[in-house]
């Protein structure tokens, strides 16, 4: 399921990126607050780690 979803996001599928990017945000969020300890900064940070999506991706995401 994971493979398929990467594979059309990095196609540019938009809903493939929406529901990849809804799917680590909690865990990312967690990891950014444990590091920044603060809520709004954590937000802040993960936001702009995905911002540079949608589009078609590049790289290896297999460990997402």
């Amino acid at each position: 399921m994971k493979e398929n979803l990467i594979g059309r996001a990095r196609l540019g599928d938009l809903d493939a990126w929406e529901e990849l990017i809804r799917e680590i945000y909690p865990q990312a969020a967690k990891q950014a607050f444990c590091l920044l300890r603060d809520k709004d900064l954590a937000q802040d940070a993960v936001q702009v780690t995905v911002v540079p999506g949608p589009g078609p991706l590049a790289g290896d995401l297999e460990a997402v």
